[in-house]
């Protein structure tokens, strides 16, 4: 009972650090920054301008600049402009396509301290971008065909540019207020993920599986130690999969870019509970995107298995 309470403390501790530490900061800057963007027509103006060269594929220009977000910050750090789109964006088609893109595509606080241990990142955020296209094809005509569309595939809505103008206090006060509503209400299921990582790593049953999948694992051109690190990608992300590999000092379940494509992106429990708490549309909108999103992550792997 000792062990458990402990446990459950240091998991407690690290969904905290997690939560106040990396993503709240990340958080209020970048939902700030778009809000002040939104203010100045910046964001009107990119969709406008990436809208058409994207429309095919399911997505528009805020599409873009999540997509944008993931691959140069986090997976938190798209959260304000999928707000965005709840508010504004009427094709719940679009936004399904949007979070299979941004489920797939290697996010930066997964991909790039990689590069310590001598991962080729250009190659794979390539491939996870074009694996990202084909997920959100796949969602807006296959997977989320029968979600609701009005036929107005915007990147915002008119009325969001027609306020009246505000000061840059009222910004910073109106976007770090929802910044932290959004983290807070990622901390408990924060912890229980790791705290559900931390009991099955302690139980052994990582160790069991890895012994048992690993003709089947190498079948495929992957190591058996990949099996840990699996589970604690697809439940805690990446933030938790790289300080897994910092403490171990080497990487070498992710040698090969199969490898990569299977651990390295958004799509883990942390994060579809967040998508869930944004809003009706991308509460709706999430099971096709995580449909097509698990289609283009085994499409990463295949393409990282033959190239």
């Amino acid at each position: 009972m000792r062990e458990t309470i402990e446990l459950i403390l240091e998991a407690g501790k690290s969904a905290i650090n997690l939560a106040l530490y990396t993503l709240l900061p990340i958080m209020i800057v970048m939902t700030v920054f778009l809000r002040w963007l939104e203010e100045k027509g910046v964001i009107k103006r990119l969709a406008d301008l990436l809208g058409p060269i994207l429309k095919p594929f399911g997505l528009t220009g805020l599409s873009a600049i999540a997509l944008l977000q993931v691959t140069l910050v986090n997976f938190a750090a798209p959260i304000p402009t999928l707000i965005r789109m709840e508010r504004s964006e009427p094709n719940e088609r679009t936004i399904a396509a949007t979070l299979a893109a941004v489920l797939v595509i290697a996010p930066a606080n997964g991909l790039f301290p990689l590069a310590f241990f001598g991962i080729d990142i250009g190659r794979n955020l390539l491939i996870s971008a074009v694996c990202a296209i084909v997920a959100s094809s796949l969602c807006f005509y296959g997977f989320g065909r029968k979600l609701d569309s009005c036929g107005r595939a915007v990147g915002l809505a008119e009325g969001e540019f027609r306020q009246a103008p505000s000061s840059f206090l009222k910004i910073i006060e109106n976007g770090g207020s929802e910044a932290i509503t959004t983290v807070l209400r990622l901390i408990p299921l924060l912890l229980l993920s790791l705290a559900i990582v931390g009991l099955v790593q302690k139980l052994g049953i990582f160790e069991a599986i890895a012994n048992g999948s690993r003709p089947y694992l190498e079948w495929v051109g992957l190591s058996s130690n990949v099996v840990a690190p699996s589970f604690i990608a697809y439940i805690a992300g990446s933030t938790a999969l790289i300080g897994f590999y910092q403490n171990l000092g080497e990487a070498s379940a992710l040698a090969s870019d199969a490898a990569l494509g299977f651990l390295v992106h958004s799509m883990n429990l942390v994060t579809v509970a967040i998508l869930l708490s944004v809003g009706p549309k991308v509460a709706r909108s999430t099971p096709p995107a995580i449909a097509a999103g698990l289609a283009g992550i085994m499409l990463r792997v295949l393409i990282g298995w033959f190239a």
